[in-house]
């Protein structure tokens, strides 16, 4: 766990971005922008991919990219505080990420639309979803989603 927090962060420092917390065996991470985060997650997945484990099973992570407006903010008491990102689009992440195969990245329509004007090289490589999917906490909308696969390499 030290080693894969280790390389997260420095990814995601890397892209301009932060470490939000880490929760069990994974990370939430923020940008300033959905091209930082979704290089950074192609970086993560790649060093992922390439990192040697002394003998043990590769370490692959799920990925879900979003975007869309986030609170940031500090909460808690004087004895305990913890920065917090609140909004729709970190629970849709968050509920994303369940669906995709380890070492695949999944995104909802919006964010690989914005990626379409932002970073057209990444975007190519999503594949759409084979159906719309009911994600919990958000039924009245059914979710169109794309993914890059598992062990595939970007340009």
């Amino acid at each position: 766990m030290q080693r894969f927090s280790s390389l997260v962060t420095d990814i995601a420092l890397a892209h301009c971005g932060d470490v939000k917390d880490y929760e069990g065996d994974g990370a939430l991470l923020y940008f300033g922008s959905l091209t930082q985060a979704a290089r950074a997650a192609l970086a993560v997945r790649d060093a992922l991919g390439a990192e040697q484990w002394t003998g043990e099973t590769p370490v692959l992570a799920r990925l879900s990219l979003n975007v869309g407006e986030v609170t940031i903010g500090v909460i808690g008491s004087a004895q305990r505080r913890s920065v917090t990102l609140l909004g729709p689009c970190v629970h849709l992440a968050a509920r994303l990420l369940k669906e995709i195969t380890p070492g695949g990245i999944i995104a909802p329509h919006a964010a690989v639309t914005r990626l379409h004007h932002e970073a057209p090289e990444i975007a190519s490589q999503f594949h759409l979803w084979g159906t719309s999917m009911v994600v919990r906490g958000f039924e009245k909308q059914c979710v169109t989603a794309y993914y890059i696969p598992p062990n595939s390499s970007h340009r």
